[in-house]
């Protein structure tokens, strides 16, 4: 069984954005 493309593209959006978010959450919650 290979590892499709798209399931790693789609892990390492998913681990991106989730970067982003508590990214711009902690300096929202900084700068208020």
């Amino acid at each position: 069984m290979k590892l499709p493309h798209d399931s790693f593209g789609g892990t390492v959006s998913a681990g991106l954005a989730l970067t982003l978010g508590c990214y711009l959450l902690l300096r929202y919650w900084l700068v208020t």
